[in-house]
């Protein structure tokens, strides 16, 4: 469940900073640009979180 749990996290971070990187390079959308920020800092903090996640199980 541990290793299931951190695969979700880091694709859902990997999949949101993707998004947010596509959205900054599209300059033809100008709603959508102050959201690629957001979308960076999160799927960022999602897939560092990801990577230091650990279950107490292990303890």
């Amino acid at each position: 469940m541990n290793n299931k749990l951190r695969q979700a996290i880091f694709f859902t971070g990997a999949i949101l900073m993707a998004i947010g990187i596509v959205m900054d390079f599209v300059k033809d959308a100008p709603e959508s640009s102050p959201y690629s920020i957001p979308l960076l800092i999160i799927g960022g903090i999602l897939v560092t979180g990801a990577r230091l996640y650990k279950s107490s199980e292990n303890k």
